[in-house]
C-alpha cells in the first residue's frame, strides 16, 4: 500500500481491532474475578453449613466452561490480529489488514502496470 489515504484507513482499522481486544480483555478480567469471588464464597457457604456433599463443584465447573470458552474467544481475537498477513505485523510486513470476515479493509493492493499490461488497438 503506498497510498497515503490507504495506509489510514488500515491504521484506523488495525487501531480498532486492537481496542477491540482490549476491551475483550478487560470483560475477561471482569469475569474472572467475579468468577473466583462467587465461587469463593459458595465454598465458604459449604464449609459454614458443612451439608458433606460438594455441591458447589457444579456451579463451579459450568461456569467454568463459560469461563473458558470467554477466554478462548479472547486469545483467538488477540492472535488473529499478530497472525501474517495484518498491517504493522513485524513478520512480514502485513501486506493488508483484514477485517472481521477475513475480508481486506479498504483497497486491495495495487501492482504497476507492466508493458505487457497495455494494450493499444489501432
Amino acid at each position: 500500500m503506498t497510498d497515503p489515504f490507504d495506509r489510514a484507513v488500515a491504521r484506523e482499522a488495525l487501531a480498532e481491532q486492537h481496542e477491540r481486544v482490549a476491551r475483550m480483555r478487560e470483560g475477561l478480567t471482569i469475569h474472572v474475578v467475579v468468577y473466583l469471588a462467587v465461587n469463593v464464597l459458595l465454598v465458604v457457604i459449604w464449609a459454614l453449613t458443612w451439608t458433606g456433599h460438594p455441591w458447589f463443584i457444579y456451579p463451579l465447573l459450568g461456569w467454568g466452561i463459560g469461563l473458558a470458552a470467554h477466554a478462548a474467544a479472547t486469545r483467538f481475537a488477540a492472535s488473529v490480529i499478530s497472525a501474517p498477513g495484518w498491517e504493522g505485523n513485524e513478520r512480514d510486513g502485513g501486506p493488508a489488514v483484514l477485517g472481521a470476515a477475513g475480508r481486506e479493509i479498504g483497497h486491495p493492493r495495487r501492482k504497476p502496470p507492466s508493458q505487457t499490461d497495455v494494450r493499444v488497438s489501432f
